[in-house]
This record gives C-alpha cells, sequence and structure tokens, in this order.
C-alpha cells in the first residue's frame, strides 16, 4: 500500500507531528510506502491558494492507495477536493477541536468558550479568538448558503483519539463518519521500569507551557507544601513561571527543566514519585498522562476533556481543573503512599501496553481503510 499522510507543518512541532513520525515507522515496518505532504512548507514556495496546484501536481507521480489527513488549517480546505477528485480515499484524524471551533481548543480568556455552538462561527471573529473576515465567511459560506465550505464531505472517515473528542463531534451535530481509535506508543522505550528518585524525590509537569495547561494552578498548589515540582518543556508560561519562582515565597522548590531530548525526559518521567496533568481545557486525550502511564508513574490529572478515559477506574487521580485545594491534597496523599502509587502504577502501565501498543492501532486502522 502507498500511504500519503498530510499535515500543516512538518515534525517535530507536537503531538499531531509526533504521531504521524510513529505512523511513517509503523507502516514501513510493514512493507507500505508512505510519503509526506506538509501545507505550509509548500506554500513558502508560492502562496496558500497556490498549495492545491501544487498537490495536485504532486499526485501525478503517487500512485497513492489512501492519503491519512492531520491537523489541516481551513485555508487548505481546497486540498481534501483534490485529494478526492483524484480517487484517492481521504482519511483525517482528528487532533483538535478545529471543525467545531474556529480557534480549536474552546478555550478564551483563561475558561471554556463554546460561544460557535449551531455553527455560529461569526462569533469568533466578535470574540478576537479567530480572524472576523474568516470567521464571518464561513459562517455564511455553511449557515446561510448551506455549502460544505471545509469539505467535510471528501473525508471518508474522520478519526477521534479518544472517546470524548468523538462525543463533542457528535454532540455539534458535526456532519462526518467519526470512528474512535486510540493514539499510540513506541512502547519499546518504556519497557524498562525506571526506579523513583529516591535521593532527591519530586513531581512532574512536562508539556508545553501554554495558558490552558494549567501550571500555574500546579504551582499554586505546590506553593509552600515542601514538595519539589519539575517542570519540562517550553512556551509563554515559562517566563512567567520563573518570574513567580523569583519573587514568591514557597516556589523555591520549584525547577524549569526546559526542553528535553526524548531519552532524557524519559528518564525524569521515570524518576517522579508522580506526573501531574492539570489542564483547564478539552485535551484531546492527554499524550503526557499515557507516556507517564507507560512508564508506570501514577498520574493525577484534571478531570476534563479526554484524560479521565486514561485515569479512571483507578489507574490514576483526578481532580476538579482549576482547584488548587484539591490538587494540594492529593499530590500530598499519593506523595507520601509508596504502595498506592505502585497500584496505580502498573494499573496505568498495564492499560497503556494492552491498549496503545502499534498492534492494537495498526488492526483498526487498516480496517478503516479497507472499509
Amino acid at each position: 500500500m502507498n500511504v500519503l499522510i498530510l499535515s500543516d507543518n512538518p515534525p517535530p512541532l507536537g503531538g499531531a507531528e509526533q504521531h504521524m513520525l510513529l505512523l511513517e515507522s509503523m507502516f514501513r515496518r510493514r512493507g507500505h510506502s508512505v510519503s509526506f505532504f506538509f501545507f505550509n512548507e509548500q506554500a513558502k514556495r508560492s502562496s496558500r491558494s497556490a498549495v492545491p496546484g501544487l498537490l495536485r501536481d504532486f499526485l501525478k507521480g503517487g500512485g497513492f492507495d489512501v492519503a491519512h489527513v492531520h491537523a489541516i488549517e481551513y485555508y487548505y480546505a481546497g486540498c481534501l477536493e483534490v485529494l478526492a477528485s483524484a480517487g484517492i480515499p481521504v482519511f483525517n484524524t482528528l487532533h483538535d477541536y478545529r471543525y467545531l471551533c474556529p480557534s480549536g481548543d474552546f478555550f478564551r480568556k483563561g475558561v471554556i468558550c463554546e460561544d460557535c455552538r449551531g455553527g455560529r462561527f461569526y462569533r469568533a471573529g466578535f470574540n478576537g479568538c479567530y480572524s472576523l473576515f474568516g470567521a464571518v465567511g464561513r459562517w455564511f459560506g455553511e449557515k446561510v448558503l448551506g455549502r460544505d465550505v471545509l469539505n467535510v464531505g471528501k473525508v471518508r472517515r474522520f478519526i477521534a483519539p479518544s472517546l470524548f473528542l468523538k462525543g463533542k463531534y457528535e454532540d455539534f451535530g458535526f456532519a462526518g463518519k467519526i470512528e474512535h481509535v486510540y493514539n499510540f506508543l513506541d512502547l519499546e522505550p518504556y519497557r524498562e521500569e525506571l526506579p523513583e528518585d529516591s535521593e532527591r524525590p519530586y513531581i512532574l509537569f512536562f508539556g508545553r507551557l501554554m495558558p490552558n495547561k494549567g501550571l500555574m494552578t500546579l504551582a499554586d498548589a505546590v506553593k509552600g507544601s515542601g514538595i519539589r515540582l519539575k517542570v519540562a518543556g517550553v512556551g509563554p508560561c515559562g517566563d512567567l513561571l520563573r518570574e513567580r519562582i523569583k519573587s514568591e515565597k514557597g516556589l523555591e522548590l520549584v525547577e524549569i527543566e526546559g526542553f528535553l531530548e526524548r531519552r532524557d525526559l524519559i528518564r525524569l518521567i521515570g524518576g517522579s514519585r508522580l506526573v501531574v496533568v492539570p489542564s483547564e481545557c478539552y485535551e484531546v486525550l492527554g499524550f503526557t498522562a499515557l507516556e507517564s502511564m507507560a512508564l508506570g508513574r501514577p498520574v493525577i490529572g484534571a478531570d476534563i476533556g479526554g484524560i479521565p478515559e486514561l485515569v479512571s477506574g483507578g489507574r490514576g487521580v483526578l481532580f476538579e481543573p482549576g482547584d488548587v485545594e484539591g490538587l494540594r491534597g492529593r499530590i500530598a496523599s499519593l506523595y507520601n503512599d509508596r504502595d498506592a502509587r505502585r497500584e496505580i502504577g502498573q494499573r496505568g502501565r498495564s492499560f497503556v501496553f494492552e491498549n496503545m501498543g502499534e498492534d492494537v492501532y495498526y488492526e483498526k486502522i487498516m480496517r478503516i481503510y479497507e472499509s
């Protein structure tokens, strides 16, 4: 099989790009051919409006059996029509909520926002989440003229990495056909059971340091607790946290590690007592929770988005998003209970190895392709 993988940007930006790399490795190991087409990279050669034409030229030498799209922006929707017109079945993995919310994350001014429910996309323009012209144009095209502006009908199947994501799309009346398939990990780097750092114990936050990830809530929860918090990642909240560490008493044990290579990050996760995923937005799944569970580290996660799917059922501990005192209590309880950490960590590890491996994903995605 000859697979074409398409997305706005090449790796290594974020979760969508990392997933594409895993897909490439998975398909190649099984004897399939894989090619990439990145919309923004092609746009640099000419312009955004020229990308559908560039894709049309690219397809002439391909002979592709399947096109698998990831993280596509509105202005490249014409590319879906190009693929369908070439007779290539199109599949689209949903990595965000962009078809429902122009900003993609249902998050505005520090809180969940669903103002665009019912296709009222013009509200994103008035709220400053998206360009007014683009938001009103989409609303007018879809709701007034009844057009398939984003070419949803050209996609054979949309793939949702979490039941929450699938449910949210269905709740909003999304017209596309959606299948649920959990994203997967290359489990080989996670097979070694790493011991906690007993000399300088710590808890861990890792990921992008963004306002919607709940990092400031976590800082408030550990403030003055005597518990060491390590923070791995980069993003706009990094500087804010550094300023808080300098100016506020009680945050002396917060250490910012910055960006880490995969091998170093795995060691850092493995050495922690527990990992906190304090997101305050609709996480699609919670890749940080997945990685932590794969290493047997217990996760304290916010009860929001796709996170509960991973850490419920005794596989982790949940707290209400933004609840500083609730989070503080759960950290203290689990931090001081070695048996509970071991039991929760092993349940999570078993769940990931049974459900999030490459073989499981491959079987499901091939069934969807062949359908």
